[in-house]
Parts: C-alpha cells; sequence; structure tokens
C-alpha cells in the first residue's frame, strides 16, 4: 500500500485507539465506578476535532476529489457512500456533544450511552469499509507523484486544523487515555 493509505492506517489507528477508550470507560466499567468526565470529554473532543474536521475532512476535501477526478463510475459510487458516512459521523459527534452533561454531578443519560454504542459500531464499519475499498481504490488509481503531493496536503490541512482548534496536543491525550484504560 501507498503512502496515502499509511496515512489513512495512522489516523485510523488514533481513531480506534479512542473507541477503546469509550468503550472500556462504559462497558468495562463496575456499576459502582464513577465515570470520569474529564477523559470522557477529552474522548469526545478528540472525535469532534481529529475524527470529524481533520480526518474526515481531509478525505473530503482531498483525497475524494482526486479520486474523483482519475476514477470511474464505481469509484464515484463508492466515495459517495463514504461521503454520507462521513456525514453521519457527524451526526453522532454533535448529539454527543449535545447530551454531555455540563454539571459534572450530572448523571450520563441514557441516551448518551446509545449514542456512544451508535458511534463506536459505525466507525468501527466505516474504517473496516475504508481498508476494504477505499485503500485498493487509492492505489490503483493515484500514482506515487500523487499520493505525494496528497500526503503533503494531509500534513498541512492537520497542521491548519490543529492549531486552528488548540488540537495541538491531542493526540498525546489519546495515547495518554488509552495507556491509562487499556
Amino acid at each position: 500500500m501507498g503512502i496515502v493509505v499509511d496515512h489513512i492506517r495512522e489516523d485510523h489507528e488514533y481513531i480506534m485507539k479512542s473507541l477503546s477508550i469509550l468503550t472500556n470507560i462504559f462497558m468495562k466499567s463496575e456499576e459502582s465506578v464513577v465515570i470520569n468526565k474529564i477523559d470522557l470529554s477529552e474522548c469526545i473532543r478528540f472525535n469532534a476535532i481529529f475524527t470529524g474536521m481533520c480526518h474526515n475532512e481531509k478525505e473530503e476535501t482531498i483525497l475524494f476529489k482526486a479520486l474523483a477526478i482519475k476514477g470511474d463510475g464505481v469509484v464515484v459510487k463508492e466515495i459517495a457512500s463514504l461521503s454520507a458516512e462521513h456525514r453521519q459521523c457527524g451526526i453522532y459527534i454533535r448529539n454527543l456533544q449535545d447530551l454531555f452533561p455540563e454539571d459534572p454531578h450530572e448523571l450520563i443519560s441514557p441516551r448518551f450511552m446509545t449514542g456512544i454504542v451508535g458511534y463506536i459500531n459505525h466507525m468501527e464499519s466505516h474504517i473496516e469499509k475504508e481498508s476494504e475499498t477505499l485503500f485498493p481504490m487509492v492505489d490503483r488509481y493515484l500514482t506515487i507523484s500523487e499520493q505525494e503531493t496528497i500526503r503533503g496536503q494531509f500534513n498541512d490541512y492537520e497542521e491548519y486544523v490543529m492549531e486552528a482548534c488548540a488540537g495541538t496536543g491531542i493526540k498525546g491525550n489519546i495515547d495518554y487515555l488509552f495507556r491509562k484504560y487499556s
């Protein structure tokens, strides 16, 4: 696989870490354990900034446009399907942000927990789909030179988003939380 696929795969590894953290915060806690809302908030923040605004938008604005130009009708149809899944991801994230209690002593609602489960399931399925369909398309339709250009655009875009959203240390936070909840 090429350098664009490697870049996306690295993003997916961080997203999967965040999903693992969410799973461990909720699904593996004992009933008597108080959920750490600071850690939960950081994980939701990561998914809003990195997954939604950075990763998905890199694919939408850079990669999908390049593939649509080079690919055929099947590629365009697959890109449309992946874009719809990105929009659904955004809906999940917004709902989680809206349902997250501002009061640190307020209990987490069942709707929020249902939203977490739905988001985790959606993202795991989406990442698997990208691995099976998007990765082969990238390597089939984009030359090494085009992939190098796209990787540079990805890096510039990510740097811009992370600075604009005060998210420069967000991956380090996910690494820390992953160790904490593993």
